[in-house]
């Protein structure tokens, strides 16, 4: 069976939906929110290099970065075979480990009886760090007895996807006469992203304010 029968297949299941009490993403709002943030000391980070007392010309720039799918090239996909005594799963993956325990979650198997093959990326830029997409094959192979291979369409994986945070960046930069930098202030405010990996993340998130910093 091919990758293109496959919605059609899709299509003809009966399935009963719940919709899940959650927090609805304030869309809009949720900028105003990471604007204001960026103005309290306390939730930014500031560089300085001195000197902005002895500035000539002072240039501020304000930026809003949207929620973004990571749109890699290779949509999400992953091969698994749940059997009795094992567990091979074939997945582009940037989270051996992750990948691993949940596997072994799903199937009850121990570690040891589980072989994760870690094809290349066709893109990851963080988004495989997550195993939904592994999890949807693991629990299909079960329930099937046979080996799945799952793929997302474009559109699916776009829909669908685990986006990059929207985030707010505040910066001043202090000019003397000739135009050459005295002093800059970088403040951002963004979401936590390895709050989504490690359940105690760092007070400064490394990912948001990557190329600040370094």
């Amino acid at each position: 069976m091919g990758v293109a029968p496959q919605p059609g297949g899709r299509r003809g299941l009966a399935v009963d939906f719940f919709v899940a009490r959650r927090r609805r993403c304030p869309g809009i709002a949720s900028f105003s929110l990471l604007d204001l943030a960026s103005q309290a000391p306390s939730a930014n980070i500031t560089l300085f290099m001195g000197g902005s007392t002895k500035a000539h010309k002072l240039v501020q720039v304000e930026s809003l970065l949207p929620y973004l799918s990571h749109a890699p090239m290779e949509p999400m996909n992953c091969e698994a075979h749940v059997r009795a005594d094992g567990c091979d799963v074939g997945v582009g993956t940037q989270g051996q480990t992750q990948a691993l325990k949940q596997t072994a979650q799903i199937t009850g198997l121990d570690s040891e009886q589980i072989q994760i093959h870690t094809t290349y990326l066709g893109g990851g830029f963080g988004r495989r760090v997550k195993t939904d997409f592994l999890e949807e094959a693991v629990e299909l192979s079960k329930a099937s007895g046979k080996p799945v291979k799952v793929i997302w369409k474009g559109e699916e994986d776009i829909q669908y996807d685990a986006y990059r945070t929207g985030n707010s960046h505040r910066i001043t930069g202090a000019l003397n006469e000739r135009g050459r930098l005295l002093a800059w202030s970088h403040k951002v405010a963004a979401p936590s992203i390895i709050a989504t990996l490690a359940p105690q993340a760092p007070p400064v998130d490394g990912p948001a304010v990557t190329g600040i910093t370094n």
